[in-house]
């Protein structure tokens, strides 16, 4: 009886719109892409770059697991241009220096988040048209590191939403938004990051 009351008042909170902030959350649907670096056969087949991939990029099996290792100013994709609403969840540990994580990248520009390990900043930036950057949002966020934290970003419409380890740190309206477009993970100058458990859900309305 205790259980069917509590499920009562869950739904009674979801539709008078009370879970709202995390309600794009509700609606994962299909997995649009997945990879948890663990399949030796298979290695960076499913990513991309403009550059050389090594010896920028490389997978690194660390205490039994697998994990894709990124060093120096570089950057790899994957995905699909008309990717629109989607949730990209992402494992990152900073081993020296710091990373960005593109989403909804197509030749319209892009949208990128950033640590930025000398304020302990996390930011939220456009780029539109390529080649100029804006400044979204910051928020005072600590990621500590060679410790793994967990990053979700959200986007439905014009509506981003970004967590750290399950707990939302920026929730952003853009109203000038870029729709559509694939991710990137990227390693900048003098860093060493490393990344795994990369998932993309698809997101409906």
């Amino acid at each position: 009886m205790k259980s069917f009351l509590f499920i009562l008042i869950i739904m009674g909170l979801y539709f008078t719109g009370v879970l709202e902030i995390d309600r794009c959350l509700v609606h994962a649907e299909d997995i649009l892409f997945t990879d948890d670096f663990e399949k030796k056969e298979i290695g960076l087949k499913n990513w991309r770059s403009d550059m050389e991939i090594s010896p920028y990029w490389k997978i690194k099996k660390i205490k039994g697991n697998r994990v894709l290792s990124g060093k120096g100013h570089a950057f790899i994709d994957t995905g699909d241009n008309d990717w629109t609403d989607y949730i990209l969840k992402i494992e990152v540990k900073r081993r020296a220096g710091t990373f960005q994580i593109g989403f909804r990248i197509s030749e319209n520009g892009r949208y990128y988040i950033g640590f930025d390990e000398n304020k302990d900043l996390l930011y939220l930036r456009k780029n539109k048209p390529r080649g100029k950057n804006f400044d979204l949002v910051e928020k005072d966020v600590q990621i500590d590191q060679n410790q793994w934290c967990t990053l979700k970003i959200a986007i439905q419409g014009d509506n981003i939403k970004v967590f750290v380890d399950e707990e939302l740190k920026i929730a952003y309206t853009d109203t000038d938004s870029l729709l559509y477009g694939c991710i990137s993970l990227i390693s900048l100058d003098g860093s060493k990051v490393y990344f795994d458990n990369v998932r993309i859900e698809s997101l409906v309305n």
